[in-house]
């Protein structure tokens, strides 16, 4: 390193400094020039040591900085990135594959060469050497974490990089993207079989999340072997010990797939851990792959509605053809007489009443319409029963306010219907999504409504879930959403919505999306899950042995406001009770996020809380499954391809066992220059100081021995 440096003076009184120190020198010489009994050369020191000192305190009051320069030259070391997976421990011809890598790494590597050792599976850690076969567990393989950048940041010393590995990959970011960035040569090790072993798996289940009791419900699962073409096998669909389907399968040829499609009906309502199963063979060389779990939560049957309108009109009409399309919605209807009133002859009354009702919608209708019936409607919905109010012709200030205890409104003298035409759009609202997240729907595409109701106030526990341009640009609520104790309503302000069924008549996907609408807003309104203020859950239900699992948590206040600066911590327990905290980041306003890495297999339970000041604003609980088969073992061919690519585009090499002998000779460590630098203030050093001292003491030591005053 070749040094040179600069030196500054950081006081702000340069020259006043200099003045005060050059007129104590002068007093110096001034005191000393006539003073007798000594000898001239005696003087001369005398002067010398006060001056040297006067000197050096007028130096240290400059406050000096002396800058080094240097430049630094780093690269000089190996980087070493052992496999740490478990694909790395399976034996081949009598020898497992890290133990035949590390054979081949100790003979070749020479003893001059600087190396540095880490080990990645689904983590990075730092070694200190190569590891020994208790190392080799990891259930996943993340070889961006080994290329990633920040590893090379870390330690600058390193000039290439050495993976030793079977070259399997299957978490993280893309290596060979990650590759392109690296300006240091990639070098490989690479061991293992390209061969496939017998093997029969479950590669897939699709399935929809949400059941009905007593209706069928479809799932299909994907299912593959190797080396057991044409033979047969039984596919199984378990709840616990219990098996609910089996079916006679023949197994693919190699490389290619099958499914089979189930047909599940289950009588009772609840979330199920069910379990797909193939028949494992003697033979087959691993057998965890050859179940997989699902999670489906079963719902009753039918959702009970209650359509109610004063008189008969396109929108009842309309609506009610909607609702019925679909097989698990239940629809009763009830007209107004004349008068458009509701007595016991125009409303059909089931034998438990309104409580058991899952949702009342009104079209056009005041409460009064209901006479007696209104507080037992009242109590049903603060209840559990859902509310729709849609306005209409007759929606004048009187019928909305007769609805005033239950809408997510209020209204003020101000409040009319407003012609015009009015195209409503969704808001990007996380509350929102579970009923207009709809693919394919083009909501500018859609009719717009002739008629809105306008202005209205939003009640402090209600939110908007679309708008409307108003006549002057301003956003106007066109649907709006709130809670009525422990039921959900909502206001539909404007009208008509009955002209997008007939718009899109001969469009048979548009009419799909226009009752797929529907079908969402009113399972939004007759589920009670996201009424709750803090929601908290894993990204999946069961993950594979060595999926990251990650938890995500949304916290909201009392008016369903996000809250940001909350403490979201869990509480995770395993299977052998064994216990583990995670506090979740924020990651934007009112969502928490958390990694809680890759764990072992089993069934995991967690308790979730979130707090805010002295708080408690949520507690929640929940359930996870991670399965025996893993992401690991699910291929663990070696990857010769992959680890050839990651060495040529960073101007490396790969190679086998049988040549990696030319390793050390071809090797070339990526050398850098960097310039570094330090400063130094000798007013902080000890030394600078004690110099000082040493002047003056020695020019008063000299005085003394010469007796002089």
């Amino acid at each position: 390193m070749n040094n040179h440096f600069t030196l500054n003076f950081q006081s702000q009184n340069i020259v006043l400094m200099i003045l005060l120190t050059a007129l104590a020198l002068l007093v110096s010489w001034w005191s000393y020039r006539n003073v007798g009994g000594i000898s001239c050369a005696k003087r001369y020191l005398l002067i010398g040591l006060r001056t040297l000192g006067i000197a050096v305190i007028g130096f240290l009051l400059l406050e000096p900085l002396f800058t080094v320069f240097g430049h630094k030259t780093t690269g000089d070391k190996l980087g070493v990135l052992v496999d740490l997976s478990s694909s790395m421990n399976i034996v081949e011809s009598g020898v497992s594959r890290w133990s035949r890598a590390e054979s081949a790494f100790a003979k070749a590597m020479p003893s001059n060469i600087q190396t540095r050792y880490f080990g990645f599976s689904d983590t990075l850690v730092d070694l200190k050497r190569m590891p020994d076969s208790s190392a080799y567990d990891g259930q996943a393989t993340n070889l961006s974490l080994g290329l990633g950048i920040s590893l090379i940041e870390a330690n600058d010393d390193i000039g290439a990089l050495l993976i030793l590995t079977d070259g399997a990959n299957n978490i993280g970011e893309d290596p060979i993207k990650i590759s392109e960035t690296l300006d240091i040569p990639v070098y490989s090790l690479v061991v293992g079989s390209t061969i496939s072993r017998k093997d029969i798996f479950i590669s897939k289940i699709n399935y929809q999340p949400i059941g009905y009791i007593n209706t069928e419900t479809s799932v299909q699962v994907e299912f593959g072997a190797t080396g057991f073409a044409g033979q047969f096998a039984q596919l199984e669909i378990r709840d616990g010990k219990k098996t609910l389907a089996s079916k006679r399968v023949s197994l693919p040829a190699d490389g290619a797939l099958a499914s089979e499609e189930f047909m599940l009906n289950m009588p009772e309502e609840g979330v199920k851990l069910l379990e797909a199963s193939i028949t494992a063979f003697p033979d087959e060389s691993y057998k965890d792959n050859n179940s997989r779990h699902f999670r489906i939560k079963f719902l009753k049957d039918k959702i009970r509605i209650l359509l109610m309108s004063s008189h008969l009109d396109w929108e009842f009409s309309f609506l009610k053809r909607a609702l019925e399309s679909d097989p698990h919605i239940e629809v009763e209807t009830a007209l107004g007489d004349r008068q458009g009133n509701f007595d016991a002859a125009f409303l059909p009354m089931p034998p438990d009443g309104w409580v058991n009702r899952d949702l009342v919608i009104v079209i056009n209708t005041g409460a009064g319409a209901l006479g007696s019936h209104i507080n037992e409607m009242n109590a049903a919905i603060k209840a559990r029963t859902g509310f729709l109010y849609i306005a209409g012709a007759d929606s004048r200030a009187t019928q909305v306010n007769s609805w005033k205890e239950i809408l997510p409104i209020d209204i003020d003298n101000r409040f009319n219907q407003i012609p015009g035409e009015y195209w409503p759009q969704p808001l990007a609202v996380p509350r929102a999504k579970a009923i207009l997240d709809i693919e394919g729907m083009d909501w500018d595409r859609q009719p717009p409504l002739r008629y809105l109701l306008a202005p209205v106030m939003l009640k402090p526990s209600s939110w908007t879930v679309m708008d409307v341009s108003g006549l002057k640009g301003e956003r106007w609520p066109a649907v709006v959403a709130g809670n009525y104790g422990q039921g959900k309503t909502m206001a539909m302000l404007g009208y008509p919505w009955w002209n997008r069924q007939f718009k899109q008549t001969s469009d048979p996907l548009e009419i799909k999306r226009i009752r797929q609408f529907w079908g969402n807003l009113v399972r939004w309104l007759v589920t009670r899950d996201d009424l709750e203020k803090f929601n908290v859950s894993t990204d999946k239900a069961v993950y594979k042995l060595g999926e990251p699992v990650t938890f995500t948590a949304t916290v909201f206040d009392d008016n369903y406001n996000l809250v940001s600066g909350a403490r979201v911590a869990l509480m995770i327990t395993d299977s052998a009770g064994m216990k583990r905290e995670l506090q979740l980041a924020p990651e934007q306003p009112g969502r928490y996020i958390g990694e809680y890495g890759t764990p072992s297999a089993g069934s995991y339970a967690f308790r979730a809380a979130a707090v805010s000041g002295k708080d408690t604003l949520g507690i929640k609980q929940g359930t996870f499954v991670v399965e025996t088969a893993s992401l690991e073992m699910e291929n663990p061919s070696a990857n010769y391809a992959l680890m050839r690519q990651i060495s040529e585009i960073t101007g490396g090499r790969s190679y086998m066992v049988e040549d990696f002998n030319q390793f050390p000779q071809n090797l070339k460590l990526k050398l850098r220059k960097a310039e570094v630098f330090s400063e130094h203030r000798p007013l902080n050093a000890i030394y600078v100081l004690m110099l000082a001292i040493v002047l003056f003491s020695a020019e008063w030591a000299i005085r003394k021995f010469s007796q002089l005053p």
